[in-house]
């Protein structure tokens, strides 16, 4: 789960994913309102993998993002999904 997050910044996003025995896979990142730097990778059975997320660039009407990951089986073909609970963006405070 990420916190909240200030307009343009970024933040790391990291998942583990547990396939079975032996398998690997693909992850793939999407951001409703914000963006990756690297949106797929090679994932491997229960080992970290990362990417960092950037925020947009204004303050969302929603005033919130949401990042879907879905990993996909390389064995199997089969794929699931888990979108992240609302969270917040940011305004940059005002500089003194």
């Amino acid at each position: 789960q990420i916190n909240d997050v200030y307009v343009n910044a970024t933040t790391d996003h990291c998942v583990t994913v547990d396939f079975p025995e032996g398998h690997a896979g693909k992850v793939f990142w999407t951001a409703s309102k914000g963006s990756f730097a690297i949106a797929t990778k090679d994932a491997q059975d229960m080992v970290q993998v990362c990417t960092t997320y950037k925020a947009p660039s204004e303050v969302p009407a929603s005033g919130t993002d949401t990042i879907t990951v879905t990993a996909t089986d390389n064995v199997t073909g089969k794929s699931v999904s888990h979108t992240t609970d609302p969270f917040t963006i940011k305004a940059m405070p005002a500089t003194p």
